[in-house]
């Protein structure tokens, strides 16, 4: 790799030393930003050590610090009311300055009161408001703290990413949002939307959203997660989600890590500290690298870095494929308002190895994903669960065992309370599981409204079971691969840089799992040879959309289903009991 230093079109300073030194920062002298080649599809820029200049006096068991910033000198939102401080800056208008603290605060607060920014706050979140108002406002000609100045301008406002967050003042509703609801654009779209009417309303509407969604993208990508200390000298540590000046230039690559970031206990300095042993041995000029997650998953890394690392050699990686649920093909059940019920997300991972990708079937979460494709035990094809359209009753039911007054009190209020948790966009009910019963018993003999949990244990205990539910879900995942095939072939035209990115990496996984069928390869990883022997780092499923933009539908909906006059449940007490303390508070 040919290093490249840095033009200073790059930076709004004139060196990164200067940069560093307007954040406090002390860099060892031979480590360096400069152009990288990590990414093809953006200008990317990185850390890099020239073994000739470096530093090496103070090196500890192989380990040489390239890096310290202050905890001042950070982004959090721990620190983020220490930057308005006037009094930090005596070289800058106080008057002037004390302006910007008073109406950034005041726009800080309007902004949390939003509905869609109030229900999804997160620490990243907060972050880019602050920089969204801190961008409107200097536009508006108010002074900003030079670091806020510099970070926002020479930074923040320039880095390109090519992440999701980076085209969402593009996206077609009718085409990206809704081919990859699935994977979060609806949520990440109804901020972007909510932070642009913001920032057009109190700043004026020209170029707003592209500003805010660069903001959206380039804090994203460059936020880390920070250790601190419970408090002096404590084992126990929480994280703050914060950006680092200087050290956010360091790229990631799992293969070729070399470095890491760490914290000073004495002073609450964050490090950049090179190891030297991991270090390549025969080049004079080298890229550092960090981790940013210790697993490479396609999608999160598409998602908030706009790229992701290509797995070599025996290394795996995984792509969390989530489904779209504009699929069903079980007209008899709606799987997704199974998943709904059960709290299951309806994801299936893949393992990426050698060219191959692989069903990862050792999860639990795969197992909760074949739920409802267990046929009934008494025979026949249909799924061993029945869904009951009327279980508002149960809840009315319940809730007058619970708190006194007769049944039908309560039916109107649980009517309403079950059909808006069905009927709403996110991807979990939050109420007790009394809507679907499972038949478990080959005479017929037992069924009951179970939890997953106890699903899991009374159904898989079977390997007969099991392996009918594998054989239904498989021929089930043939249909929606090849539907889901053609739905990104024909969006591909219309779809937005970032969005195309990914239609390409979910085409692949589908290609090649279907090609892997045909050729009577295997797809689930425990039919790998000797898959219990390969290392196979954890990799967490993402969690439950809140606002999947999905429009669930009632069975009842569509077609007039029995009244439930069969019984339910052969267990009414034990699952009153089980939920007392729910239908003892008010619905």
């Amino acid at each position: 790799m040919a290093f490249q230093p840095l033009g200073s079109d790059d930076c709004a300073l004139a060196t990164i030393r200067d940069f560093a030194e307007l954040h406090g920062a002390k860099l060892n002298r031979g480590f360096c930003v400069g152009r990288s080649e990590v990414s093809e599809k953006v200008r990317c820029i990185g850390g890099f050590v020239k073994k000739k200049d470096l530093d090496v006096s103070k090196m500890q068991k192989g380990l040489v610090e390239l890096l310290r910033v202050p905890a001042g000198a950070t982004f959090s939102l721990e620190t983020m009311l220490q930057f308005l401080d006037t009094e930090s800056y005596p070289t800058q208008d106080a008057e002037k300055l004390t302006e910007t603290s008073v109406k950034v605060k005041k726009l800080f607060f309007e902004c949390c009161q939003i509905p869609v920014i109030s229900s999804q706050a997160s620490e990243t979140l907060l972050l880019i408001i602050y920089f969204i108002i801190f961008s409107g406002l200097e536009r508006n000609g108010y002074a900003l703290p030079d670091p806020i100045s510099h970070y926002l301008n020479g930074v923040l406002l320039t880095t390109e990413v090519g992440s999701l967050y980076s085209d969402a003042f593009v996206w077609k509703e009718t085409t990206d949002i809704k081919l990859f609801a699935q994977y979060g654009f609806a949520s990440i779209y109804s901020i972007f939307h909510a932070l642009s009417e913001f920032s057009a309303a109190n700043f004026g509407s020209e170029n707003c959203g592209a500003i805010v969604s660069t903001l959206m993208a380039s804090i994203s990508s460059r936020c880390l997660e920070i250790p601190h200390e419970e408090h002096k000298g404590s084992d126990d540590f929480y994280v703050n989600t914060t950006l680092v000046p200087v050290l956010d230039y360091v790229n990631h690559d799992n293969k070729r890590v070399n470095a890491h970031f760490d914290v000073d206990r004495s002073t609450n300095d964050i490090l950049l500290v090179l190891d030297m042993d991991s270090c390549p041995q025969n080049e004079e000029v080298f890229e550092v690298f960090i981790s940013y997650f210790p697993v490479d998953e396609v999608i999160r890394f598409e998602k908030s870095y706009g790229f992701f690392p290509q797995p070599e050699g025996n290394r795996v990686s995984f792509m969390n494929l989530c489904f779209d649920k504009r699929f069903n093909a079980m007209q008899e059940l709606d799987v997704f308002l199974f998943y709904k019920w059960f709290s299951v997300k309806p994801c299936l991972q893949f393992i990426l190895k050698d060219e191959r990708v692989y069903i990862n079937d050792t999860l639990k979460q795969f197992a909760e994903l074949l739920l409802p494709f267990v046929p009934d035990p008494r025979g026949g094809f249909q799924s061993c669960f029945t869904y009951n359209p009327n279980s508002y009753r149960t809840f009315a039911c319940f809730t007058s065992k619970a708190r006194g007054p007769s049944e039908d009190c309560f039916l109107e209020e649980c009517k309403k309370l079950v059909h808006e948790s069905e009927m709403n966009s996110s991807e979990v009910i939050g109420l007790p599981q009394l809507a679907w019963t499972c038949h478990f018993d080959a005479q017929g003999e037992d069924f009951a409204r179970l939890t997953k949990e106890q699903c899991l244990e009374v159904l898989f205990g079977s390997d007969e079971l099991y392996s009918r539910a594998i054989d239904t879900f498989q021929h089930y995942l043939r249909l929606y691969m090849n539907w889901r095939l053609y739905m990104l072939q024909e969006a591909k035209p219309r779809l937005a840089r970032s969005s195309l990115n990914l239609a390409n990496h979910e085409s692949y996984v589908v290609r090649q799992y279907c090609q892997q069928l045909e050729q009577n390869l295997p797809v689930f990883w425990s039919d790998v040879e000797n898959y219990e022997n390969l290392e196979l780092t954890d990799c967490a499923l993402p969690p439950p959309l809140k606002c999947s933009s999905y429009a669930y539908k009632s069975p009842g909906e569509e077609r007039q289903l029995p009244s439930s006059e069969e019984p339910l449940t052969k267990y009414p007490e034990e699952e009153f009991f089980q939920y007392a303390s729910f239908f003892m508070k008010s619905t």
